[in-house]
């Protein structure tokens, strides 16, 4: 599915030439092809499912989601190098999702206000 900032875009350029109408048609139509891939893909899906060898490469697929998922955990830890507050959000986001097992977006919804709340910029450089 396209970003929200090629949606964004999409309806600015829509909105500009056409209107609210230019609007809805480009995102509908940005919208169309990828929505159409899911569906042919759930139907092909369905075709081939009982057959072994698609569990078996749905396994190697997940197995390469989670690598990736590790690396940029990694990655992400070693950006936080020194920075304490977000080295201790990015452990309590593993331990909820990870450990507890506690849906990701409850827990991003829980801890992104607090994270936002405490890397808000408190006045301006040149205040003394």
């Amino acid at each position: 599915m396209p970003g929200g900032n090629v949606a964004n875009l999409t309806a600015y350029i829509g909105n500009q030439l056409r209107g609210i109408r230019g609007a809805l048609v480009g995102l509908f139509f940005l919208l169309l092809t990828p929505a159409v891939s899911v569906v042919v893909l759930f139907i092909f899906y369905q075709q081939i499912s009982q057959y072994p060898i698609v569990g078996v490469a749905l396994e190697g697929v997940a197995a390469g989601a989670v690598g990736l998922l590790i690396l940029m955990a990694w990655k992400t830890g070693a950006e936080l190098k020194g920075n304490v507050v977000g080295l201790i959000f990015l452990a309590a986001t593993f331990i909820g999702v990870g450990v507890l097992k506690l849906n990701l977006l409850v827990v991003v919804l829980c801890l992104a206000p607090i994270s936002v709340a405490l890397a808000w910029p408190r006045g301006t450089p040149n205040e003394e």
